[in-house]
């Protein structure tokens, strides 16, 4: 098990040799900044819609800062001038099935629209129909 521990939550006496691997670490507040900064910079330069990948965060908390939606990441509309997240890629199963859950929760835009961003091959369509 991945332990799944946000950067600016942890106990300033806990040190990072101390906290159990594998572990994602993150500091939220840059990722925050710089998914913003994304999101700006993209429409200052005339792209108005973006889908990021999730390959290296993996993780809900994630796409919300991502998107700039809800508690993780603001709140829920686009800063001004700055860039729509339309939907996801994923390239793994529970990629998909992570942002599958999400569509049903918050049954919107950009979770509903999903972009599996590798051929898929032909024994993984069954798991995709369940």
């Amino acid at each position: 098990a991945i332990a799944i521990i946000h950067y600016d939550m942890m106990s300033t006496r806990q040190r990072l040799s101390e906290i159990p691997t594998p572990a994602f670490i993150v500091n939220r507040h840059a990722f925050r900044e710089n998914c913003e900064l994304v999101r700006t910079s993209a429409y200052a330069n005339g792209i108005h819609r973006l889908r990021p990948h999730i390959k290296t965060h993996k993780t809900r908390e994630g796409c919300l800062i991502q998107a700039g939606i809800g508690n993780d990441g603001g709140d829920g509309a686009p800063a001004p001038a700055s860039a729509s997240v339309i939907g996801f890629v994923v390239s793994t199963l529970p990629e998909l099935s992570m942002v599958t859950y999400m569509a049903c929760q918050h049954q919107c835009r950009p979770f509903s629209d999903i972009l599996y961003g590798i051929p898929i091959c032909r024994s993984k369509l069954s798991a995709i129909h369940n």
